[in-house]
Order: structure tokens, then sequence, then C-alpha cells
């Protein structure tokens, strides 16, 4: 994904956001130093439809432009089917500049969340403006997350002080 399809996606998220929606940009600043792997097992779960335990394993394969994640469903020692997945990375360095810029409102960086604080991670969390009114206050109301510029998931919104 090049800054231009970074821009392009965030303006259509801003276009179908509801006025007073929000999204949460996870962003991990290790991403780019993420180390190859071998094949691990990542999960085993029973399978009634595959007529027993199916196995997850996977392993990362780190390249200048992304990081591949593959991942092999396996029955029995049999390989099922096989899965790739490209991780791209995009620094944050300007993240706040093109939130600005498609039509959000940083509302706030949270560095690492969770349980065990993950400070590697940074959350940029940012608010739809009005387009009639850029500076006219919203409240938080529906969530989407947007993570690595992926898919929108709604979520509830997020605990602000």
């Amino acid at each position: 994904m090049t800054p231009e399809d970074r821009e392009r996606a965030l303006r259509e998220t801003a276009r179908v956001l509801a006025p007073d929606g929000s999204v949460h940009i996870d962003v991990s600043e290790t991403f780019d130093s993420r180390s190859e792997t071998d094949w691990q097992l990542s999960l085993a779960e029973p399978c009634p439809e595959a007529g027993g335990p199916v196995e997850e394993w996977e392993r990362s394969r780190p390249h200048a432009d992304h990081v591949a994640i593959e991942k092999q469903f396996r029955r029995a020692g049999r390989v099922l089917t096989e899965v790739t997945e490209r991780w791209v990375y995009h620094r944050a360095l300007d993240l706040a500049e093109v939130l600005a810029r498609t039509g959000f409102e940083l509302l706030g960086i949270d560095r690492g969340y969770g349980r065990d604080s993950s400070p590697h991670r940074l959350v940029y969390h940012a608010r739809r403006r009005h387009w009639h009114d850029p500076t006219a206050p919203t409240p938080v109301g529906h969530t989407s997350r947007l993570r690595h510029g992926a898919s929108l998931l709604r979520t509830p919104p997020p605990p602000f002080g």
C-alpha cells in the first residue's frame, strides 16, 4: 500500500463513517523489524467438518516492503490448505497529518494498551469532522477500528479521559 493508497482509504473511511463516528488506528513501531520464524504451531482445535482436530501452523518471512505470514492448516499430518497473508508496514510519522487532511480530528495517541501494556504499540484515536463545519465538536458515537489499513470493524467507544 502506497502513501496515496493509505490517504485514499482514510478519505473513503471518512466519507462512509457517521459524522460522530471515530476510527482507531493501531500501529506497531517494531513491525518492520519482525524476524523470520520457522513453522510454529499456533492453534489446534477440533473441527467436525474435517473429521477431527485441525492444526494451524505459521511462519513469517520479512521482505523489504512487507512481512509474509504463511499459514498451513493440517489434519493428521496432511496439509489441507495454505494461506499467505501480507502485512504492509507504514510508518506512523505522518499519520496525524494524513488524518487531518482526510477529514478527521485527532483525539489522542495512546502508547501501549491491554492488561500488560505493550509499549511498542501506538493507537491513534480520531473522530470524523462534520463536513459542513470542520471545527464543530462532535460526540464520540459509533466507533470503527482500522488496523494497519485493514477492514473496518464495529467496536464500542474507547475510554477517553
